[in-house]
């Protein structure tokens, strides 16, 4: 039997990064664009479709006269409006995509929290329901979700809170990992710090202790686009190929271990959210010295290669799951991580910080891309104190806005009032009470520690 995760692509952000993480999904199955397999040999032979299933259609190549099967993914695309989409379906995509897959609407939510929840009593709503519940029947063992979204949309935002619920009471027993883009703290739309604080507030109302949250934002991925590829002027397309890249080396990792990685991440309830890294990242076109274990340990603790802004230098790790794809092995691992405290500090309870994963699938890029393959991988996935201070910006910028009255129009006109800001805030505060708890444990631990001495 499989075991499948579904990946649900919600609003405009959630359709562009489509187009790469499909495109990463049929080349580390080993197909093509078109959804062939190709000539060479599947890059790892016993995996089974968990991401992947088998179409109807059925192609012949000219040099053979075998026919070969097609292959399809197990995505389903959400979005309020349908420009993204209709650009998406004008591509070779168009063969891996099934039409039925493909939820739109005619009204645009339009950076609303409020005008995204509002979907909820369309006949939208309900198609999007009957897709999801078709493509769950036809899995063998469904283990979980794989959002896609932007916290800042109302796409994103509004209609994803409904999507959530329906998911949570629907199949409470699935897992769900999130890829989120947050709100950067510079170039945002006004109402995004809103949108992503009400979205936030919702999931812990919710009291659901069954998903996880990846965590990032354009600015940083520009960033990393420009400090370790050199890239001078990123895309979307480029920083899109980046979050790809991050959802393959997770996909490998998740397979089996989807319940295992959420139980050794999440230490407290609602503290959920995560921060990546992935490295080295080599550009196609320029050289770069190979970088052994220790040494990318090292870069990865030592300098931030974060996908999201945060400061790791101050507050503490509470997890850390490390993933290696190429060649890599145990012992050399566990005997590089034993020096790594010298450039990590990690909570006193946690007796091993670090929790690893190691596969011989080297990375296999997708082929228009800017990021080549190397010979090891390292993906850093990490749940520390300081993630808590993104929130507080965040929530700190809607109050800002609330206490001028802007925008509020937009979300009282689609239902919502001022007791709904109001919950939102107590909802995120009680979030910023567990970080702050954490960290003030420590300071307390350590303050006695040298007391004794």
């Amino acid at each position: 039997m499989g075991r499948e995760i579904i990946n649900l692509y919600v609003g405009q952000f959630g359709n562009q990064v489509s187009r790469p993480v499909i495109n990463q999904i049929l080349r580390d199955a080993g197909f093509n664009e078109n959804g062939q397999f190709m000539t060479e040999p599947k890059y790892n032979p016993g995996r089974e479709f968990t991401f992947e299933n088998y179409g109807e259609q059925h192609l012949f190549e000219r040099d053979c006269q075998n026919a070969c099967s097609v292959v399809g993914t197990r995505g389903i695309h959400i979005d309020s409006e349908g420009s993204v989409l209709d650009s998406l379906m004008a591509t070779s995509l168009k063969r891996v995509v099934d039409n039925a897959h493909v939820q739109t609407d005619i009204r645009d939510a339009s950076l609303c929290f409020a005008s995204g929840r509002s979907l909820a009593k369309t006949i939208f709503a309900k198609r999007v329901e009957d897709r999801i519940r078709t493509e769950v029947e036809k899995c063998d063992q469904l283990m979980g979700f794989f959002p896609f979204h932007s916290t800042g949309g109302g796409t994103g935002s509004g209609f994803f809170t409904v999507l959530y619920d329906y998911l949570i009471d629907s199949f409470d027993k699935s897992h769900f990992i999130d890829f989120q883009l947050s709100p950067s703290l510079l170039y945002s739309a006004p109402t995004e710090p809103i949108n992503a604080c009400l979205l936030a507030a919702h999931k812990i109302k919710t009291d659901h202790s069954h998903g996880l949250s990846m965590l990032f934002d354009n600015q940083s991925l520009y960033r990393l686009m420009y400090d370790n590829l050199g890239v001078e002027n990123p895309t979307f397309a480029n920083v899109n190929e980046m979050i790809a890249t991050l959802f393959s080396n997770m996909s490998f990792y998740c397979d089996n271990n989807l319940h295992a990685f959420e139980a050794n991440i999440c230490p407290f309830k609602h503290i959920n959210h995560l921060t990546c890294a992935v490295l080295p990242l080599k550009h196609r076109r320029k050289s770069r010295a190979p970088q052994d274990i220790w040494n990318l340990l090292v870069d990865s603790f030592a300098v931030n290669h974060e996908m999201c802004n945060v400061d790791l230098s101050t507050g503490k790790y509470l997890c850390t799951n490390l993933f290696f794809r190429g060649k890599g092995n145990h012992p050399e691992i566990y005997g590089a991580l034993n020096q790594i405290n010298k450039f990590a500090e990690f909570v006193s309870y946690v007796p091993t910080g670090f929790n690893v994963h190691t596969t011989d699938v080297v990375y296999r890029p997708i082929t228009d891309g800017v990021i080549d393959t190397v010979p090891i991988m390292m993906t850093k996935v990490s749940n520390h104190s300081a993630i808590g201070r993104i929130f507080e910006k965040l929530q700190e910028q809607m109050n800002l806005i609330l206490s001028k009255k802007a925008f509020v129009h937009h979300y009282f006109d689609h239902g919502m009032d001022l007791d709904d800001f109001k919950e939102a805030n107590e909802n995120l505060s009680e979030m910023m009470h567990t970080y702050d708890k954490i960290i003030e444990t420590e300071e307390v631990e350590e303050q006695n520690e040298v007391d004794d001495n």
